[in-house]
């Protein structure tokens, strides 16, 4: 008996201890994965905040491409074409020559030369100075742009379209406008939507139920001879081997049925009202090389006289792009071409029988670093203005228009209680 009594003590003790090994394991797993989790959540904020400082240094970077470019063109403005680099810092013969030489060798330093920025032994501008000796690094954020490059020759003009923002207008400034003769002209790309949801042959922006779907958008364009009267910008002349002056094309996005290409002939059927219907416009299941998934070539004609290359005028060469039903949102592209094949190289990434536009857009790619981080900006920035008032529409009123429709032979109009017959003659 008594040995079978200490038996019994004997488990009840191994039990006690296994439970407590027991528990102090599972606590010890608790313990240390609450810790795992506190760590990787301190690291994950640490890489968020450096990451967005390095963002923010970034942009720092691009605001002060901004106000080297403002400098540049207002000294080019004033009549200071070229310049010398030895020249007193802040003049514009200094920031014309440090503008020039560092588009032309792309160099990192191109807008801290400029703005006269102080340097460190590395090339970076400091964009927020700290006095601290702490070992640990990872607590300083030691902000900087270290590389930010500018070009103004650029294979395209890129924009973007929402309801605010309904329409742009680019000039058409390149080294030589003579063997433009038409444009390979995109729209809604990758970061506007999912092209997969393009059903029919009728797509049309204002369908809600294919809110993703492209949006119409209208293409319209003006040229002119050295000299040309009013009275050009609204007719086809109508002669062989002449064009016109101005034509507004309307564009469809469609899954079938629509075409990549558009002749001259059918632009001046469009610029003398005879077919102003929309063209359909095939449109891809999936974006192209560029990150559009609507895309056609538009072939310039003659203008009103029938002069093209150097007889056309620079400074009344205009494209307008506009997005008629205000949703949904777009980015554009347009790119120059000296023939159809621009159409193929371009949709395919590559840029012959293309031609660059010059100080329309400048493109600024900035690299800001926080400590160890780096962040990559690239944007473009308006060199000319693109938001002069023009009319959006031919009649445009701010209260209410109000019209008489007759659809019918036999109807009849009522104004203030009294009826009277349609003055439609008895013609529908």
């Amino acid at each position: 008996m008594r040995s079978f009594k200490k038996t019994i003590s004997t488990k009840k003790g191994a039990t006690s201890i296994y439970v407590v090994v027991f528990t102090t394991m599972v606590l010890s797993i608790l313990t240390i994965s609450f810790v795992r989790i506190m760590i990787s959540e301190a690291e994950q904020t640490s890489n968020y905040d450096l990451s967005q400082s390095a963002y923010d240094s970034a942009l720092a970077g691009i605001e002060d491409a901004k106000v080297a470019l403002l400098k540049y063109h207002q000294c080019l403005s004033s009549g200071t074409k070229t310049g010398s680099i030895t020249a007193p810092k802040g003049t514009c013969s200094y920031i014309v020559a440090a503008m020039q030489d560092g588009i032309r060798d792309k160099s990192c330093d191109t807008v801290s030369n400029v703005l006269n920025r102080p340097k460190e032994d590395s090339g970076e501008v400091m964009v927020q100075e700290t006095n601290s000796t702490s070992e640990n690094k990872a607590t300083v954020l030691d902000q900087a742009y270290t590389c930010v490059t500018i070009e103004e020759e650029l294979e395209d003009y890129r924009a973007y379209l929402n309801a605010d923002n309904r329409q742009r207008i680019i000039p058409v400034r390149a080294d030589s406008i003579d063997d433009i003769t038409g444009v390979y002209f995109q729209w809604y790309s990758d970061n506007n939507g999912d092209g997969n949801n393009m059903m029919g042959t009728t797509l049309r922006s204002n369908n809600l139920s294919k809110s993703y779907a492209p949006p119409v958008v209208t293409f319209e364009f003006v040229q002119t001879d050295m000299t040309f009267s009013l009275g050009e910008l609204s007719v086809n002349n109508g002669t062989s081997g002449k064009g016109t002056d101005h034509a507004m094309l309307v564009l469809n996005p469609v899954s079938t049925g629509g075409t990549n290409s558009i002749n001259s002939g059918r632009v001046l059927d469009v610029s003398d009202k005879s077919d102003n219907t929309p063209i359909n416009v095939n449109c891809g299941s999936s974006s192209n090389a560029d990150g559009f998934y609507c895309g056609t070539y538009i072939q310039l004609p003659p203008t009103y006289n029938g002069n093209t290359g150097a007889n056309r005028n620079p400074n009344t060469f205009f494209f307008r792009v506009t997005l008629p039903y205000g949703a949904p949102a777009t980015d554009f592209s347009i790119s120059l071409c000296n023939n159809e094949a621009c159409a193929t190289s371009v949709s395919g990434g590559g840029s012959e029988n293309t031609r660059t536009f010059t100080a329309v857009q400048a493109r600024v790619d900035s690299t800001g670093r926080a400590n160890d981080m780096y962040r990559r900006v690239e944007t473009r920035i308006e060199l000319v203005d693109t938001g002069f008032p023009y009319p959006e529409f031919v009649i445009e009123v701010s209260d209410a228009l109000e019209k008489n429709l007759w659809a019918t032979k036999n109807c009849w109009l009522v104004q203030n209680g009294n009826a009277s017959t349609c003055g439609n003659s008895g013609r529908v």
